[in-house]
């Protein structure tokens, strides 16, 4: 018996049990995470009036309906048509990895490369849902701050605002404590996120919009 063979017994064992979660527990909650963060965002895309807040809030909604997709679910009926057009366009894009191509939804460049499945996420259509799915979510961040890490981004932190507050108002069953399953599970696998979470989010609007902002006022911060 060499290190190299339990190596690769360790490797398969972990494969296999990763493969496991991810198709049997992880894909059925994101999938459900994400068709609840729809029902939210649009609600709140449907109230905003503030034309400076309001596009963001589209983009947030059309962001999450992008996952819908991914995760080999439909769009709910009732999604607005503007936005529908755009998820749809931004599908054809992932399911063609075909490199770098300007977001229809952001409007700016990302590598689509970046969804071509691998490894194990080849063995099944579930698993090649989940891996989209979660692709797109780490492929597409809201950064606080623009390239340079100087210059506040303030459409990306809007961006954050909304779907953070959005994540707060569900119910805790069908937000907080699935994503804490999620996450949890997740990053017992493969480590911790290297971004900001939705509570550490959320700490700074409580600090700055108060416990439930009003999302016309994000733009203009008092």
């Amino acid at each position: 018996v060499t290190t190299d063979s339990v190596l690769q017994v360790y490797h398969v064992f972990f494969d296999y049990a990763l493969r496991s979660v991810e198709g049997m527990m992880l894909l059925p909650e994101a999938a459900r995470l994400n068709e609840n963060m729809i029902a939210q965002v649009q609600k709140e895309y449907e109230t905003i009036e503030d034309p400076e807040v309001k596009p963001e809030a589209g983009a947030v909604l059309a962001y999450f309906g992008a996952a819908q997709l991914a995760f080999g679910q439909e769009l709910p009926a009732d999604f607005p048509a503007e936005l529908r057009s755009l998820v749809e366009s931004e599908m054809e894009l992932i399911e063609s990895a075909s490199g770098v191509q300007e977001s229809p939804i952001f409007g700016y460049k990302l590598d689509y490369s970046l969804f071509t499945p691998r490894g194990h996420y080849t063995r099944s259509e579930e698993l090649t849902k989940y891996f989209l799915g979660m692709s797109w979510y780490g492929v597409v961040p809201f950064p606080l701050y623009k390239a340079d890490g100087k210059t506040p981004d303030k459409q990306s932190a809007m961006r954050s605002i909304i779907a953070s507050a959005a994540l707060a108002r569900l119910p805790d069953e069908d937000g907080g404590k699935l994503w804490e399953s999620i996450y949890s599970t997740s990053s017992f696998f493969v480590g911790s996120a290297d971004d900001l979470t939705p509570y550490q989010l959320s700490d700074i609007i409580i600090k700055v919009y108060g416990a439930d902002p009003d999302l016309n006022s994000i733009a203009d911060p008092a």
